[in-house]
């Protein structure tokens, strides 16, 4: 399984429909069509954390929200952005991924829920991210947040972070935005609440992804 993460800072430009030089240098070095999986976390008002899966493999999009909302109406209803982003690459062409009629957009509601006073969104995220990367089936609710808050700082300072952080500001500082075409409204796509291949839960799909792909 080859997987991709990509930052919130990236995401943010797209749904603004501009994207820099900078950014598509980190595409191309990162060889995003060869990638099975993409993790793009959502900052939502600037003040809710989400996380949008892209499954090539299984062409699904798996919006995952623990407030269980709408994905935003600027990345996928409205103008669609991403799928305009991925139908202006050839490679994308070439293996199909534009066929949208056989895409689906998961927006699953058996997902545990947030309390929304609690500011625990981005660990949510974070949660979901370690499941899917590790192929981890575990169940969690908002009450874990802070154990997940203390296994990330334990893993923080045990971390050479210094080559991590000069590269995202050299990615930075790389800003000659240039516009992004938003491409055609696209109806076909499908979206709906159920879980994916019938798994049991959204758990369990999100769980088995490491083993279903190659």
């Amino acid at each position: 399984m080859k997987l991709l993460s990509f930052e919130t800072f990236f995401c943010e430009k797209l749904m603004l429909g501009i994207i820099s030089d900078g950014h598509k240098k980190w595409l191309a070095l990162n060889e995003i069509w060869t990638q099975d999986i993409w993790l793009i976390p959502i900052h939502i008002n600037s003040n809710h954390w989400t996380l949008l899966v892209v499954v090539f493999p299984h062409k699904i999009f798996l919006y995952l929200d623990s407030l269980k909302g709408q994905p935003p109406n600027q990345l996928i209803h409205n103008r669609l952005i991403l799928c305009g982003f991925i139908e202006n690459y050839r490679d994308a062409r070439i293996r199909k991924f534009t066929r949208w009629q056989d895409w689906t957009l998961h927006v699953p509601i058996d997902i545990p829920d947030q309390n929304v006073s609690s500011g625990n969104c981005g660990i949510h995220v974070c949660a979901w991210v370690y499941i899917i990367i590790t192929g981890t089936a575990f169940q969690f609710s908002d009450m874990h947040m802070n154990c997940f808050r203390k296994g990330m700082a334990h893993w923080l300072l045990n971390y050479d972070l210094i080559r991590k952080v000069n590269s995202r500001e050299n990615l930075r500082t790389a800003l000659l935005e240039l516009p992004v075409n938003p491409g055609k409204i696209h109806r076909n796509i499908c979206q709906n609440s159920h879980i994916p291949f019938e798994f049991s839960s959204t758990l369990e799909y999100c769980s088995s992804i490491k083993t279903l792909l190659p």
